[in-house]
């Protein structure tokens, strides 16, 4: 039987920003957040290295999806 914990705790310290989607893609690693605020960024999981981060304040992004 697998037992699940918590081994690591990282934070993007956004202030008044909320997570509006995520989307996790176990074999690449990659984790990709959007936020209130039009930023969406990518981190590499699980150091949690940031990839990339991009901000699009007109538009925010609703749905993300990853393809293999």
């Amino acid at each position: 039987m697998t037992q699940w914990g918590v081994r690591e705790r990282h934070y993007f310290n956004l202030p008044n920003t909320k997570v509006i989607c995520t989307m996790f893609h176990p074999p690449s690693n990659l984790l990709v957040v959007s936020f209130s605020t039009g930023v969406f960024g990518l981190w590499e999981m699980p150091q949690f290295t940031t990839l990339h981060t991009l901000s699009i304040p007109q538009e925010k992004i609703s749905v993300v999806a990853i393809s293999s």
